[in-house]
Order: structure tokens, then sequence, then C-alpha cells
């Protein structure tokens, strides 16, 4: 049975920028014709708590469904996207889907954006 709650709810904190809104602690803010518009974000999860996927009602709707709603905890889904993601580049002999290049690139981009507020 799975149960509607809010976001803040599980108390993670996503923060995202984009050319055209962004996301932040439970909302989704979209820039429409100069106007900040926000759209709560709602979690769908089972009775034990894990998160099946994250909702947004605006039009069209977006949904995020979690691959790994098998594995239980919702905290390690990243954790087991990024072990997936090596474990087929070992299979099938491939870069993984998130590699070096990128740690280095978010890394730095943490550097300069700390930077820049001193």
């Amino acid at each position: 049975m799975e149960t509607l709650l809010p976001f803040s709810v599980r108390s993670l904190t996503w923060e995202s920028m984009g050319f055209k809104g962004w996301i932040t602690k439970d909302e989704l803010c979209v820039l429409e014709e100069s106007k900040e518009v926000a759209h709560p974000m709602k979690t769908v999860s089972d009775s034990k708590g894990n998160i099946q996927r994250i909702e947004v009602d605006i039009k069209p709707k977006i949904a995020w469904k979690n691959p790994f709603t098998k594995y239980g905890d919702h905290v390690s889904v990243a954790v087991i996207d990024e072990l997936m993601s090596i474990a087929e580049a070992v299979a099938k002999d491939q870069e993984p889907k998130y590699g070096a290049l990128n740690a280095t690139k978010d890394q730095e981009l943490s550097i300069a954006i700390s930077e820049s507020t001193l």
C-alpha cells in the first residue's frame, strides 16, 4: 500500500538550478513570464517509508520513479546508482556513467561557488 507524504517529511534537501527554474527543499520553482511560481514536490512511499517516486503537480506532470525500490533504504539510492554504474562498466568493458572527469568537474564547480561567496 502506498501513501502520499510531503517531501519534507523525509528530511532530505534537494537543491538544483536550471535555466528555467530551480529545486529547493520541497519545491520546484519555475520562472513563468518573469515570475517565480512554486510547485510543491511530494513523495509516494511504501508502508516502510521507502520512496517509490517523487511527483510535481504541474503541466505536464513531472514524476521521478525510483529504479532501486527493491533495495529498500531510500538514502542509499545515490550509492546504489554509483555501484550499478561501476558494475555495468566492468561487465560491458566501458566507462562508468559518472567517472573521474565528472567528479573533478563537480569539485571544481563546488570550489568556484564557495570562493565566489568570499
